[in-house]
Protein backbone atom coordinates (compact mmCIF):
# COMPACT_ATOMS: atom_id res chain seq x y z
CA UNK A 1 0.00 0.00 0.00
CA UNK A 2 1.34 3.41 -0.96
CA UNK A 3 0.90 6.10 1.71
CA UNK A 4 -1.24 9.07 0.70
CA UNK A 5 -0.02 12.53 1.64
CA UNK A 6 -2.05 14.08 4.48
CA UNK A 7 -3.88 10.83 5.27
CA UNK A 8 -4.08 9.14 8.66
CA UNK A 9 -3.03 5.53 9.24
CA UNK A 10 -3.31 3.32 12.33
CA UNK A 11 -1.18 0.32 13.26
CA UNK A 12 -2.66 -2.55 15.35
CA UNK A 13 -1.05 -1.23 18.56
CA UNK A 14 -3.17 1.93 18.24
CA UNK A 15 -0.43 4.22 16.95
CA UNK A 16 -1.86 6.81 14.56
CA UNK A 17 0.23 8.86 12.14
CA UNK A 18 -0.34 11.42 9.41
CA UNK A 19 1.77 11.12 6.25
CA UNK A 20 3.86 14.20 5.44
CA UNK A 21 6.40 14.13 2.64
CA UNK A 22 6.21 10.34 2.63
CA UNK A 23 7.01 10.06 6.37
CA UNK A 24 4.64 8.96 9.13
CA UNK A 25 4.32 11.65 11.80
CA UNK A 26 3.08 9.80 14.87
CA UNK A 27 0.67 11.26 17.41
CA UNK A 28 1.60 10.76 21.07
CA UNK A 29 -2.04 10.59 22.18
CA UNK A 30 -5.63 11.10 21.10
CA UNK A 31 -5.45 14.53 22.74
CA UNK A 32 -2.55 15.46 20.45
CA UNK A 33 -4.50 14.15 17.46
CA UNK A 34 -7.40 16.42 18.39
CA UNK A 35 -5.12 19.41 19.12
CA UNK A 36 -3.62 19.00 15.65
CA UNK A 37 -7.16 19.25 14.21
CA UNK A 38 -7.65 15.64 13.16
CA UNK A 39 -10.24 14.77 15.81
CA UNK A 40 -13.00 13.73 13.38
CA UNK A 41 -10.78 12.38 10.63
CA UNK A 42 -10.93 8.77 9.51
CA UNK A 43 -7.85 6.56 9.33
CA UNK A 44 -6.85 3.49 7.40
CA UNK A 45 -5.66 0.45 9.33
CA UNK A 46 -2.25 -0.89 8.31
CA UNK A 47 -0.21 -3.92 9.42
CA UNK A 48 2.20 -3.83 12.36
CA UNK A 49 5.55 -2.31 11.37
CA UNK A 50 4.16 -0.50 8.32
CA UNK A 51 5.38 2.87 9.63
CA UNK A 52 8.91 1.48 10.11
CA UNK A 53 9.26 0.87 6.36
CA UNK A 54 8.70 4.58 5.62
CA UNK A 55 11.21 7.47 5.91
CA UNK A 56 11.79 9.09 9.32
CA UNK A 57 11.61 12.69 8.07
CA UNK A 58 9.41 14.46 5.53
CA UNK A 59 11.12 14.88 2.17
CA UNK A 60 12.42 18.22 0.94
CA UNK A 61 9.70 20.49 -0.36
CA UNK A 62 7.12 19.34 2.19
CA UNK A 63 5.11 22.00 4.01
CA UNK A 64 4.31 21.53 7.69
CA UNK A 65 1.95 23.76 9.66
CA UNK A 66 2.29 24.51 13.36
CA UNK A 67 -1.31 24.62 14.60
CA UNK A 68 -0.27 26.53 17.73
CA UNK A 69 0.67 29.66 15.78
CA UNK A 70 -0.32 28.94 12.16
CA UNK A 71 3.29 29.20 10.92
CA UNK A 72 4.06 27.14 7.81
CA UNK A 73 7.51 25.57 7.50
CA UNK A 74 9.19 24.26 4.37
CA UNK A 75 11.47 21.21 4.62
CA UNK A 76 14.90 21.43 2.96
CA UNK A 77 17.96 19.31 3.72
CA UNK A 78 16.37 17.75 6.81
CA UNK A 79 15.69 21.18 8.31
CA UNK A 80 12.63 23.37 8.54
CA UNK A 81 12.40 26.99 7.47
CA UNK A 82 9.52 29.19 8.57
CA UNK A 83 7.89 30.98 5.67
CA UNK A 84 6.53 34.48 5.80
CA UNK A 85 3.06 35.09 4.38
CA UNK A 86 4.65 36.76 1.35
CA UNK A 87 6.98 33.79 0.72
CA UNK A 88 4.14 31.28 1.01
CA UNK A 89 1.90 33.29 -1.31
CA UNK A 90 4.77 33.76 -3.83
CA UNK A 91 5.05 29.95 -3.93
CA UNK A 92 1.39 29.79 -4.93
CA UNK A 93 0.00 28.82 -1.50
CA UNK A 94 1.24 25.21 -1.56
CA UNK A 95 -0.70 22.61 0.38
CA UNK A 96 0.49 22.09 3.95
CA UNK A 97 -0.16 19.41 6.55
CA UNK A 98 -0.87 20.09 10.22
CA UNK A 99 1.68 18.34 12.42
CA UNK A 100 2.04 17.92 16.18
CA UNK A 101 3.98 20.81 17.74
CA UNK A 102 6.21 18.38 19.65
CA UNK A 103 7.26 16.75 16.37
CA UNK A 104 7.88 20.09 14.69
CA UNK A 105 10.12 21.08 17.59
CA UNK A 106 12.39 18.08 16.92
CA UNK A 107 13.29 19.28 13.43
CA UNK A 108 16.34 21.56 13.27
CA UNK A 109 15.78 25.07 11.97
CA UNK A 110 17.54 26.12 8.76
Amino acid sequence: MTPVEGSLYREPDGTIAVIVGGAPIRFASMAELIETRYGNAQWTSVPKGWFDALPDQPRDGSYLRDVANGMIHQMAGGKKRALTWDEWSALGWPTFTNVPVDFLNTIPTA
